[in-house]
């Protein structure tokens, strides 16, 4: 008898739910709760109120406009959640709620009896425009595929901002930070590109590739190929992908993916020139350097080089005086990493001839005599020899130099001179530029001043540093306006010309050096130091 009354009750619950099923007889009223589940999720990814009275209206609008499907296989490309109504009077009915992601279609499949209904669009795009699917937008998101050589690079979504139009007309705007891990990393060579595919194509991709926090690169990416960054070590690579309104049925945003990238490089040497001149200066870039590694560069053309670090790349500068000989030289470069070289590899470097000038001077010897004499080269030695022994350690200067002042060029650098007949035993350390007395002159570029004071031999002397060993000399001027110490900015006015100490006229001497080898001043206007592939 028992068994008989419990079969009428079941009977009776299954009998109620179809009848409610086909009657449509859901009252707000007799809601209490409705979540939502993304598909396979344990946890509502939203909950609706019996206080909720919009929300839940939408939800019984919904049920209440099913209509029955026969024969019903789900749609593959389908949006899957799940919704649970638990009732005033205990009952809890669970949907599947599959929305078509383009049409935004809703069909529900009752999880007990599998029967499937499909719900008025009209009476369901309110519920399927509610936080609650966000989701259904986002699974619209075009995705994009990284391939390296014949491998697949495993990218993480990072971070993503995107509007979507819902179904019910309105925008959703949604920005997030989705990445709580670092991204996987992948062996790269430098020989080899990367690949973007994406079935919707974004209109624009930013490249950013970053060392910990530090940016190296920034940069539009053509083609949809990524060039790997040379660098010894592990990269984090970002790429923001931008869609525009045009697609993706009216959704637009940007979605940024990261993976890190590593490479084994060998250490290596990069000139800006491997033939120099008598008065030249080259310019080594040192890449692939580990953080607990040292290079260290040796050769007999010069004093020793002085190695620095800027960004994430190693400089030295080589700079030949005028009295250089032609021929071929070696550099000896290794790098030692705990007092043990791991690496070592020659380079040659060429030294051809030059010719200078010739010039000669008739000075007045009143002059001559009370401008070069014991007391003058003593000072000189005393103030102006020693202040070019230290530098910066920072680069200060900004693009290319200028020329201080106009004017012509009346002694070129590394000319020989006889003075009143006399070869002197120097070659001329910088260029004269001749004009007119009270003409200002310019800083040639950011700096700082190093000397500002009266020599007997020089005159008015000034001389900046310019950081990392680059330095500039100013002779015979008129008046000066800048004191030690002072910051300056290219183009800043530091004096006048004029004719004071050993000079024949009025006139600038300029000179430019490293440290205290004095190399052609051109070779700083003609190009910007350091900025060279």
């Amino acid at each position: 008898m028992k068994k008989i009354i419990s079969i009428i009750l079941m009977l009776s619950v299954a009998l109620g739910a179809y009848i409610w099923y086909d009657t449509n007889t859901l009252h707000s009223k007799n809601i209490l709760q409705v979540n939502i589940y993304n598909d396979r999720d344990t946890t509502p990814v939203h909950s609706y109120y019996a206080s909720d009275t919009d929300a839940i209206n939408d939800v019984v609008g919904v049920v209440n406009s099913m209509k029955r499907l026969d024969n019903f296989i789900p749609p593959a490309h389908d949006m899957v959640f799940k919704m649970d109504i638990h009732t005033t009077s205990g009952d809890v009915y669970v949907f599947d709620v599959m929305v078509d992601p383009e049409s935004y279609k809703i069909t529900l499949q009752d999880q007990t009896s599998s029967n499937a209904y499909l719900a008025d669009f009209e009476k369901g795009k309110e519920l399927i425009s509610s936080e609650a699917f966000k989701d259904l937008y986002q699974s619209a998101l075009p995705k994009i595929q990284l391939t390296y050589s014949t491998l697949s690079i495993p990218a993480d979504v990072r971070d993503m901002s995107w509007t979507f139009k819902m179904a019910n007309g309105e925008t959703l705007q949604t920005n997030e930070n989705i990445i709580t891990q670092k991204p996987a990393t992948t062996p790269l060579n430098a020989d080899h590109s990367l690949s973007i595919f994406s079935e919707v194509e974004p209109q624009n991709i930013t490249l950013r590739v970053y060392d910990d926090a530090t940016l190296l690169q920034e940069s539009i990416v053509e083609d949809y190929t990524i060039t790997p960054y040379p660098f010894n070590g592990t990269l984090r690579y970002e790429l923001t992908c931008q869609w525009d309104k045009t697609a993706l049925n009216g959704a637009y945003g940007s979605t940024t993916y990261a993976f890190n990238g590593t490479m084994a490089l060998d250490p290596e040497l990069v000139f800006d020139k491997t033939e120099l001149t008598a008065g030249d200066l080259a310019i080594i870039q040192i890449h692939n350097i580990g953080p607990d590694q040292k290079p260290v560069i040796e050769q007999t053309l010069t004093d020793a080089i002085h190695i620095f670090k800027e960004n994430d790349t190693y400089y030295a500068i080589l700079a030949l005086n005028y009295w250089a000989k032609p021929g071929s030289y070696t550099l000896d470069f290794s790098v030692a990493e705990k007092d043990k070289t791991i690496y070592s590899h020659d380079y040659t470097l060429t030294v051809v001839d030059k010719t200078f000038k010739k010039q000669y001077l008739t000075v007045d010897t009143t002059v001559e005599s009370s401008t070069r004499n014991d007391a003058a080269y003593a000072q000189y030695a005393e103030h102006f020899t020693p202040v070019r022994d230290t530098s910066i350690n920072e680069k200060l200067w900004e693009g290319p130099f200028i020329q201080p002042v106009e004017g012509r060029i009346s002694t070129e650098f590394g000319e020989m001179r006889y003075v009143n007949g006399a070869l002197t035993s120097y070659r001329h350390s910088g260029i004269d530029i001749a004009a007119p007395a009270g003409t200002n002159i310019m800083a040639p570029n950011n700096g700082v001043v190093k000397l500002s004071m009266p020599l007997i031999l020089t005159g008015e002397t000034i001389v900046i540093d310019h950081g990392y060993g680059i330095f500039s000399v100013y002779f015979h001027m008129n008046e000066r306006f800048v004191n030690v110490g002072d910051t300056l900015t290219k183009g800043d006015i530091i004096g006048t010309v004029g004719s004071t100490g050993f000079s024949t006229g009025p006139h600038l001497h300029w000179t430019m050096s490293y440290y205290r080898t004095n190399v052609s001043p051109w070779l700083f206007i003609e190009r910007d130091l350091m900025n060279f592939n």
